[in-house]
């Protein structure tokens, strides 16, 4: 019985998920898209799927570019090397426009914004008081671009 050669092993869930280069987008981006290689400081990165925190480069974070932008994931790591190169923590993505079914799936980075002093956020439809950095807190800034409706406590 003859050994497999390493090369000729089949792939893992592992190998695959690992092979994944981490990176993000930002919430209602209006200048050209860009693919995020680095967590802003002050930010939560969220799925754009279910609104919970993810953890940059752990499972869910690479199992949802790996199978939601599978073709974005492998431009961006292309690209990343010659970023990394020249410093930037970005790469301008104007391939997310042809390919906006998968962009959508890509995680995002929410800022983490502190409401005034003395002030909650709330739903705009309710009212409901709303958690910081909770799901409902995620939609709202991936949907609209800005925070919460805020209320006086």
């Amino acid at each position: 019985m003859s050994k497999r050669p390493a090369g000729d092993r089949p792939a893992t869930e592992a190998s695959l998920r690992a092979a994944v280069l981490p990176f993000a987008r930002m919430p209602r981006d209006e200048r050209p898209p860009h693919a995020l290689l680095k967590l802003p400081e002050g930010h939560s990165l969220v799925s754009s799927e279910t609104f919970r925190v993810l953890s940059w480069g752990g499972t869910g974070h690479r199992d949802a570019l790996r199978l939601g932008a599978p073709w974005l994931s492998e431009q961006v790591a292309t690209t990343a090397a010659s970023a990394a190169d020249a410093g930037d923590d970005s790469i301008e993505f104007g391939a997310a426009a042809a390919h906006s079914d998968e962009w959508m799936w890509v995680p995002v980075t929410v800022p983490a914004v502190p409401p005034r002093e003395g002030n909650v956020y709330v739903t705009h439809e309710t009212g409901e008081r709303i958690p910081e950095r909770g799901e409902l807190y995620h939609r709202v800034w991936i949907e609209e671009g800005v925070p919460p409706k805020q209320a006086p406590l």
